[in-house]
This record gives structure tokens, C-alpha cells and sequence, in this order.
């Protein structure tokens, strides 16, 4: 028959265990959820970096398409041949 005072002394030491064990994992988990933000941002500034090059070099694309179009259409006073 097991001793009251070790069945006593093993709740307490399973139960220190315990909180000891969630303590860690909600630090864990803390900085895990700060990492992610930081990581969500990072991922944000990013974006709108990539946006920003996007529509620069679709301005330039389309000032080259319409540079192309008109150098295309020939007028009436060109001597060259089409």
C-alpha cells in the first residue's frame, strides 16, 4: 500500500511538472506569435516593394508600346518604305 505522504509528494511534483511544461510552451508560443508579426510585416514591406517596381515598369512598358505604335503607322511624308 503506497504511502499517503508519496502519493502526495508525486501530485505535487507532477503537478510542478505541469506548470512548469505549460509555462515553457505558452513562452514558446509567445515568441512564436512575436515572430510570426515581425515575419507578417517583413512579408508586407516586401509586397509593397514588389507593387511599386510592378507599376514602374509597367509605365515603362506601356510608353514603349505606344512609342512602338506610333514609330509603326507610317506618315504621308515618309520617303522610306514600309
Amino acid at each position: 500500500m503506497l504511502n499517503v505522504s508519496l502519493v502526495f509528494a508525486l501530485a505535487v511534483v507532477l503537478g510542478l511538472c505541469h506548470w512548469i511544461t505549460r509555462r515553457s510552451l505558452v513562452g514558446r508560443l509567445r515568441t512564436l506569435e512575436r515572430d510570426l508579426q515581425h515575419f507578417s510585416e517583413v512579408v508586407s514591406q516586401m509586397a509593397e516593394v514588389q507593387m511599386k517596381t510592378f507599376e514602374k515598369h509597367s509605365a515603362r512598358f506601356e510608353d514603349l508600346e505606344e512609342r512602338i505604335m506610333e514609330l509603326s503607322v507610317p506618315s504621308h511624308d515618309s520617303s522610306l518604305p514600309l
